[in-house]
């Protein structure tokens, strides 16, 4: 039912991707994030900020329905 869900909505399956070819010292790819401050030596670190959040969901939205449960949004079947 989730993926049912997710496909309607037409949520990506990636929240963000990175690739780094260590022997290139650049940045192979990078999906929905901007990656910066990328060092290649004894450890390889980088900055990125993702476009997106996982399944990011906004509980003021009138069209969820909202449980009894510390406001969270659940399911109801009817």
């Amino acid at each position: 039912m989730a993926e049912s869900l997710l496909k309607a909505w037409g949520a990506s399956p990636i929240v963000s991707a990175v690739e780094i070819d260590a022997a290139s010292k650049q940045v192979a790819g990078a999906g929905n994030t901007t990656v910066t401050e990328l060092t290649v030596g004894q450890t390889i670190s980088w900055s990125q900020k993702d476009a997106a959040l996982p399944m990011l969901v906004s509980l003021r939205d009138r069209s969820l329905p909202i449980g009894p449960r510390r406001g969270a949004a659940t399911m109801t079947s009817h």
